[in-house]
């Protein structure tokens, strides 16, 4: 069973604070590169200027997430976040209001790029400073040197016994979904891999997507959301509540319940192995299949 991690409650909280901080940040961000050809040119700089604005708040109260709180400060600290947040948020989406006419826009290259940097880069660099925080390192956090060949060959036979239930799974819920009479849309970064056409866009859209996302994720939510929510001593609540929170944030009907159980056997995998490199060696296998079974249907499709 996964060992119980001596991590603060506080660190935790600010870690997740922190994270979805940078997830506004970069929504924002990723906002102001693109505008609807039908806003008028004035209303394009009174966006540019909101969103800017926005931005700079989003940053300011994630540097307050990272500064130093102790009982003195607490107070002033909370409420200058909670002002900074208010204002970003606000100020967000009166730039998203007048930077669109009213039609969907498809998401860019360089929007894709800035969310992937903002969320997954970024949360790999608030991970080592909640390590810092909690006087830990990687390998021993996330066991790292807990036979990691071993855990890695279990990864991979765990991938090649979940991909094809993903893939039942995700047949199902399109099925569903069409019957309900609602649009199965493909994930942003599935389908920008897609329709891009220039290599050197698919290589880091594909790093992306078989190196960096899977990282990213499997040492936030297995290795400290599960692991915290699991020392708190609710089990069923650690399994079921990060694999759901996982499924969530990909924003995509048809691959929630595929999501959630691929979560809940790389959580299972790890509580197993004690070593993260199992379930990273999962997600990688599983993404990377996804991306050549992408690119395999659209060559032979004609």
């Amino acid at each position: 069973m996964l060992s119980p991690k001596p991590w603060k409650l506080e660190t935790c909280g600010r870690l997740l604070t922190a994270l979805l901080i940078c997830t506004f940040a970069g929504a924002t961000a990723s906002g102001l590169t693109r505008y609807d050809p039908a806003v008028a040119k004035a209303a394009r700089w009174v966006c540019g200027t909101l969103g800017g604005l926005s931005l700079a708040c989003l940053l300011a109260a994630l540097a307050v997430v990272l500064g130093s709180w102790n009982e003195e400060n607490f107070r002033r600290r909370a409420t200058w976040l909670g002002g900074l947040v208010f204002a970003g948020l606000n100020l967000a989406v009166g730039a998203q209001h007048l930077s669109s006419a009213g039609g969907a826009l498809r998401p860019t290259l360089v929007q894709v790029i800035i969310s992937t940097l903002f969320f997954q880069a970024a949360g790999l660099a608030l991970v080592g400073w909640f390590l810092r925080q909690e006087r830990e390192t990687w390998a021993g956090a996330f066991g790292f040197r807990r036979e990691p060949a071993l855990a890695i060959v279990k990864g991979l036979a765990l991938s090649l016994l979940a991909l094809p239930m993903c893939w039942l799974l995700q047949l199902g819920s399109v099925w569903c979904l069409r019957a309900l009479h609602w649009d199965a849309q493909q994930q942003s970064l599935v389908e920008m891999l897609r329709l891009v056409e220039s290599w050197p866009a698919r290589v880091y859209l594909g790093l992306a997507a078989v190196v960096l996302a899977p990282v990213a994720e499997e040492v936030f939510f297995r290795g400290i959301l599960y692991g915290s929510l699991k020392q708190l001593g609710f089990p069923r609540l650690a399994l079921w509540g990060s694999s759901a929170f996982f499924a969530l944030i990909h924003l995509n009907m048809a691959t929630f319940i595929p999501l959630l159980f691929l979560a809940a056997a790389c959580a299972f995998l790890y509580d197993r192995t004690q070593n993260l490199l199992a379930p990273i060696a999962t997600h990688v296998i599983f993404n990377a299949a996804n991306l050549a079974l992408l690119y395999l249907l659209q060559y032979l499709t004609p």
